[in-house]
C-alpha cells in the first residue's frame, strides 16, 4: 500500500471531520471496526480503556470535572487539529517519542495541540508539558490569542479529548471554550 501524501491526509483530515458531523458515523466506526482484525480491535479498545481510567483518576484526584463527550460536540478546530495528528502519525509522517508508539499496535498515547504531529508514551508525557506561565502556556489553542494570565483575570482553560486510545491536550480561552 502507497503512502498517502500530505495534500492527502489533508484532505482525508476534512473528509471525516464531515464524517463524525454526520448521521453516517456510527456505523461508519461498525464497519470500521468490523474489517479490522480482532487481535488489533481488542488491542485498542483495552488501551481505549486505559485512557478512560486514567481520565477519571486524574479528574478524582485534582477535583477535575469529568465527563464523556464525542466528536460531535467538540469545535472543528478541535477535530481537525487530533484527526490530522493521527492521520500523519498513521501515514508515518508524524513524531514520536523514542518509544517509537504505532498505530499499529494500539497503546495509549498522547499528543498536543501546540505540538502538532508529535505522538508520545505514558513514559513521555514530559515532552508535551508547557513551562507554567509562558506565552505558549497562555496561548489559546483555538484563536491563537496570548492571554494575560490568571493573575490578570484571564487565562487559559485546559483540556483533554479522546480518540480511541489517544489523548489530545489543549487549552482554549474563554472565546473558545466550548463547555460549561
Amino acid at each position: 500500500m502507497r503512502t498517502p501524501t500530505r495534500t492527502q491526509i489533508d484532505r482525508l483530515t476534512v473528509a471525516l471531520d464531515d464524517l463524525t458531523r454526520s448521521d453516517d458515523y456510527d456505523a461508519f466506526i461498525r464497519a470500521a471496526r468490523d474489517l479490522a482484525p480482532i487481535s488489533l480491535v481488542d488491542q485498542a479498545d483495552a488501551a481505549t480503556a486505559q485512557i478512560r481510567c486514567g481520565f477519571k483518576a486524574i479528574a478524582d484526584r485534582h477535583g477535575y470535572r469529568s465527563g464523556t463527550t464525542n466528536l460531535t460536540t467538540t469545535p472543528p478546530w478541535v477535530t481537525l487539529a487530533l484527526l490530522h495528528t493521527l492521520l500523519t502519525w498513521h501515514a508515518g509522517y508524524g513524531r514520536t517519542c523514542m518509544h517509537a508508539p504505532r498505530a499499529d499496535r494500539p497503546m495509549p498515547v498522547s499528543a498536543a495541540a501546540w505540538e502538532p504531529d508529535l505522538i508520545v508514551c505514558g513514559q513521555c508525557l514530559h515532552l508535551l508539558r508547557l513551562r507554567d506561565g509562558s506565552a505558549r502556556d497562555r496561548t489559546c489553542d483555538g484563536c491563537g490569542r496570548i492571554t494575560e494570565g490568571v493573575e490578570h483575570g484571564e487565562g487559559i482553560y485546559p483540556t483533554v479529548v479522546s480518540l480511541g486510545p489517544v489523548m489530545y491536550m489543549l487549552g482554549a480561552c474563554d472565546a473558545c471554550r466550548w463547555w460549561d
